[in-house]
């Protein structure tokens, strides 16, 4: 059975069913128990059915779509909206609408169908009795948002691929007919779909009826209402509990909507990114009001859609969570006063925040996301359960996927997530441990928010949750021992105090804009030469990266390549340290035999970046270790891409045993400037965090 069938899933969905246990409220105790095995166990059992996710090029580059409907003589003589087919290369032509709506009418919605014909594959201008009715609403809503765009195209999912499989084909994973294997490719890429396409649309039910919410959603987009300062957010003007309480109510109206609480809907959002728009239908006698509504550029808040508010998703998230946020920093009411529904104002706002929070706000700098994205989709309504898995593996961008359907009949949902996280990178902080019984009482979605790594440093430059996302490991395996993967060792020796170094002129200062490389580039190069006399290979590696990285001060780091961008950061992080009178350590590579005496230091990271000043648990005149791993995402091969990412990794590390393979457990993230061209990466493994090892029936 294929991995790419395990994935294929209708899309309806209402409450968890019996297509699959959710063990999501399970402790991993009440799990081990379950199964009758230590969790270490089960998850060396679930790593078996790991399979590699492979994404359709050729379904992207013949992706279905529709052109916008035109009268058509109907069978029984009345005349209905006919929709052509149209076949585009989505890389090549993303100017196309992806829909994104519920397949079910929500309780604002009439499910009339039948206005609308769409050309079958064949050409007959004739609805395929194969293919599931769209609600006449979805089709009207959608081509009038076409129209006022200027956009001729849309893929909507149930036209867009074959829907409905034979009866026969339905438990049959490996079938053979050619439009069950189209649907299974369709299920695949259709994050791409969103992503690829420069207009994604999401369809709301709830409509605005009243000049009162159409005033409070345009104050709140406008951004008239709060400003973030220092990391709090604050009001920008008074705000009596009542007001607060209306747009409080509005938000929750507008969150509870359908729409934000689908598991396969939260991946469209999601992979739709900075271009999805809303669309929210508004009463006739709005309509002026609503164009009221203007930026300072003179462009519409609410678009130009007749019968439509439109506004972007991630502006819409952006807007409603520094809200919530100014209400519990700052507001003018108890948050945790009860409304008359019986809810609390904490329990609404986080409701919102549930549905619409935006991670750049809510998280920490050093917090990774992927915590957040698996509770997120944990708590969406999904049909079949086990599609948690696909639609987590697209969000977060795993290209190891596991096969769902071998899993699905005696293995645990949860640990199934748990597995997919570690196989794809996700750093266990082995260093930090709990106490065994706090640890046996938690769910998975709670160990993950517990014990996944969250110490990076953010970088200087480039932006810290992409950069945290990217924190994985690589060519990663599961055994009794731990989790093993690659990378390179290095025994941490000398230290430079850089207090100590001959003065130097005003360029020491740390620069801004067009200065700060060019600053960067003089730091980089007097460090190189003061070492150069103890450390000639390290100062020839600095030297050249000086050349390589700031000849052109006016590189974009955002286009360059993977290997110069990483190196680029690393560069500022030392250039930034010495300016701040940072502590750096030397590191030299540690063989496969553990000797380091015949190896020059070819690294030096930075020592006491901590702005604490906590430092590192070692002693800086004993033997610390470093252990270190980049990697360039795989962009798959012409006919099947594939859901990747750049990973890199840099921590202090302890060791036992350097001969062989080595264990490591985490102490601190500890970025540094790396040189190891034509040095083979070595295997190492992190071992089992003795607290989760415990975990036994």
């Amino acid at each position: 059975m294929s991995c790419a069938a395990a994935d294929a899933k209708l899309k309806p969905e209402g409450r968890h069913n019996e297509n699959g246990v959710d063990d999501s409220k399970k402790s991993l105790r009440q799990i081990a128990h379950d199964h009758g095995k230590s969790v270490i166990s089960l998850l060396l059992d679930i790593q078996r059915e790991k399979c590699s996710q492979e994404k359709s090029i050729p379904f992207l580059k013949k992706l279905e779509c529709l052109g916008l409907p035109r009268e058509y003589h109907g069978p029984y003589g009345s005349y209905q909206q006919y929709l052509p087919r149209r076949l585009i290369d989505a890389f090549e032509c993303r100017d196309y609408v992806a829909l994104s709506y519920t397949w079910g009418p929500s309780k604002h919605e009439d499910a009339d169908h039948g206005d609308y014909y769409v050309q079958r594959q064949a050409g007959e201008h004739e609805k395929s009795p194969m293919q599931p009715e769209v609600r006449n609403c979805v089709l009207r809503r959608i081509t009038q948002y076409m129209r006022a765009a200027g956009v001729g195209l849309l893929w909507i999912d149930q036209h867009g691929m074959f829907q409905k499989m034979p009866p026969e084909c339905e438990d049959a994973a490996d079938c053979l007919h050619s439009l069950c294997d189209h649907k299974r490719e369709g299920m695949q890429v259709m994050d791409l779909v969103y992503q690829l396409s420069d207009h994604p649309v999401g369809l709301l039910g709830r409509p605005i009826s009243s000049e009162r919410e159409l005033k409070l959603l345009g104050d709140l987009l406008l951004g008239d209402l709060v400003q973030e300062i220092d990391g709090n957010f604050m009001f920008l003007k008074h705000l009596t509990a009542d007001e607060a309480w209306d747009m409080l109510s509005m938000l929750s109206e507008i969150t509870s909507d359908d729409w934000w609480q689908r598991g396969w809907i939260f991946q469209e959002n999601y992979r739709g990114g900075v271009n999805m728009q809303l669309l929210i239908s508004h009463s006739t006698d709005l309509e002026d009001m609503k164009r009221s509504f203007l930026y300072p550029n003179g462009r519409p808040v609410f678009g130009a859609v007749q019968g439509e508010l439109c506004f972007r998703s991630i502006l819409f998230s952006e807007k409603s969570t520094k809200f919530c946020r100014a209400l519990q920093d700052s507001g003018p009411l108890e948050i945790e006063a009860r409304l008359p529904s019986g809810k609390t104002g904490q329990e609404v706002i986080d409701g919102i925040l549930g549905a619409a929070g935006k991670y750049t706000i809510l998280l920490d700098p050093s917090a990774p996301m992927t915590p957040t994205l698996v509770r997120d989709v944990e708590r969406r309504t999904i049909t079949k359960p086990w599609d948690r898995l696909a639609i987590t593996a697209n969000c977060c961008r795993y290209s190891v996927r596991l096969n769902s359907e071998r899993l699905l009949p005696k293995h645990s949902l949860s640990l199934s997530v748990l597995a997919l996280c570690l196989l794809n990178g996700e750093v266990v902080h082995n260093g930090r441990l709990l106490d065994p019984q706090t640890v046996s009482n938690m769910t998975v979605t709670k160990y993950l928010d517990k014990y996944i790594f969250r110490g990076v440093k953010e970088p200087i430059l480039g932006g810290s949750l992409t950069f945290n996302k990217g924190c994985r490991l690589f060519h990663v395996s599961l055994d009794e021992t731990g989790v093993q993967t690659q990378g390179h060792l290095w025994e941490l020796g000398d230290i430079l105090d850089t207090t100590e170094f001959p003065a130097c002129s005003t360029w020491q200062a740390i620069g801004t804009d067009a200065g700060s490389w060019l600053d960067r580039q003089r730091r980089l190069t007097y460090i190189a030469r003061l070492i150069e006399p103890d450390y000639p290979e390290l100062s020839h590696e600095l030297f050249d990266i000086v050349e390589w990285l700031v000849g052109d001060l006016d590189t974009d780091i955002v286009s360059a390549g993977f290997s110069k961008r990483y190196m680029m950061m690393m560069a500022a992080e030392i250039a930034d340290a010495f300016a701040e009178g940072r502590l750096l350590r030397l590191g030299r590579l540690v063989s496969e035999g553990g000797d380091v005496e015949k190896n020059p230091y070819m690294s030096v990271f930075v020592w006491d970046w901590d702005d604490e000043g906590s430092g590192s648990d070692s002693p800086d005149n004993q033997t610390a270790y470093a252990f270190t791993a980049s990697k360039r995402e795989s962009g798959g091969s012409r006919l099947r891409g594939n859901n990747d990412l750049d990973r890199h990794v840099s921590f202090e590390v302890s060791v036992e045993g350097v001969v062989g393979i080595p264990e490591l457990r985490i102490s601190r993230w500890l970025p540094g400037l790396c040189f190891f061209s034509g040095q083979e990466r070595r295997r190492v493994v992190f071992p089992w965090p003795d607290d989760l090892r415990a975990v036994k029936p």
